[in-house]
């Protein structure tokens, strides 16, 4: 019993040290993904928990004579890492910052919710469209900070976009709060193109509050 304590508190300091390491290369590659973070640790914490009490518990309850150890000894072992492995490494799929707009804007098709009623609203937008005409691709760019979170209205996003047409290409600061094809919130958003910035002060999806 004092095993598996003991084993237990290790492993919950192992996750911990682990799930810091995790929020620092997201805090690296610029992207803060709170749901990702979140899953992450109560998986690592688990795994982290449950070997080191099985762990420790055998190594301080272990016969005192040597036993033949045999294929089966390590096996427990072995299926509990491969679960922790199969859990926890997708919570690392980052963000690729060094990829190409196709790259970029496929990743945030998977990872980011709400991010294709993002796109539509983006390319609905009447100064965007006449700036870069049919709009080709958007994705985050890269080199920036990317939030975005869950709250009572849907997802927030405060992102900045790598917009591309047939006409060519520009950058959109946008911070809104999406849900399906409604924007509950909308900031003034920044268009950059040519060196020259225009602000965008709302969307036609946009809900009107009375």
């Amino acid at each position: 019993m004092v095993g598996c304590l003991l084993g237990g508190v290790l492993g919950l300091i192992v996750a911990g040290l682990l799930t810091l390491l995790f929020a620092y290369v997201l805090y690296a590659v610029g992207i803060r993904a709170g749901a990702a973070l979140e899953n992450a640790g109560t998986v690592i914490a688990v795994i982290a928990s449950a070997v080191g009490a099985w762990w420790c518990g055998i190594a301080l309850f272990r016969a005192t004579e040597p036993t033949k150890q045999g294929y089966f000894g390590w096996l427990p072992l072995s299926i509990a890492a491969s679960v922790a492995v199969w859990l926890v490494l997708p919570q690392f799929a980052a963000f690729p910052s060094h990829g190409t707009i196709a790259e970029r804007e496929a990743w945030a098709r998977l990872h980011i919710h709400q991010y294709v009623s993002l796109v539509h609203t983006v390319e609905r937008i009447p100064l965007i469209k006449d700036s870069v005409g049919g709009v080709t691709a958007i994705a985050p760019a890269s080199g920036v900070q990317q939030v975005t979170a869950g709250d009572m209205d849907g997802i927030m996003m405060r992102l900045v976009l790598d917009v591309v047409g047939n006409k060519g290409a520009g950058t959109l600061q946008v911070r809104c709060t999406i849900d399906g094809d409604t924007v509950f919130d909308w900031e003034p958003a920044i268009w950059t193109m040519d060196g020259t910035t225009t602000e965008i002060a709302t969307v036609s999806n946009l809900l009107q509050r009375r």
